[in-house]
C-alpha cells in the first residue's frame, strides 16, 4: 500500500510539473499577442444625441489601438441602424 501511495505521489508531482511547464509558453504567447496586436476600438462623436428623419448626421470617428491612434486600419465602416434593427445606410470612409 505504501508503494502505491509513493507511485501516486510521484505521478501527481510529474503531472503538476508538466502543467506548469506547458502553461508558461501559453501565457507568454498571449502576452506577446496582446502587445503586438492590440484590440482596436472605434468611437463615434456625434453632433447631437437624437435626429429627425431627413437630417444630416455629422460625426467624427476615433479609432484607437490601446491608448494610441490605430495605424493598421485604412478604412472605417459604419452601419446606421434603425430602432427595429434594420440597416438604413452603410458608410465607408477612409482613415486619415
Amino acid at each position: 500500500m505504501k508503494r502505491y501511495i509513493q507511485l501516486f505521489s510521484a505521478l501527481l508531482a510529474l503531472q503538476l510539473f508538466f502543467l506548469i511547464a506547458v502553461a508558461q509558453p501559453i501565457d507568454s504567447t498571449l502576452v506577446k499577442y496582446s502587445r503586438d496586436y492590440a484590440q482596436e476600438k472605434a468611437w463615434l462623436h456625434l453632433d447631437k444625441s437624437t435626429y429627425n428623419p431627413g437630417e444630416t448626421i455629422w460625426f467624427k470617428a476615433y479609432l484607437l489601438e490601446g491608448f494610441l491612434p490605430a495605424t493598421g486600419s485604412k478604412t472605417f465602416y459604419v452601419d446606421w441602424v434603425s430602432d427595429n434593427g434594420e440597416v438604413l445606410y452603410h458608410s465607408v470612409s477612409p482613415l486619415v
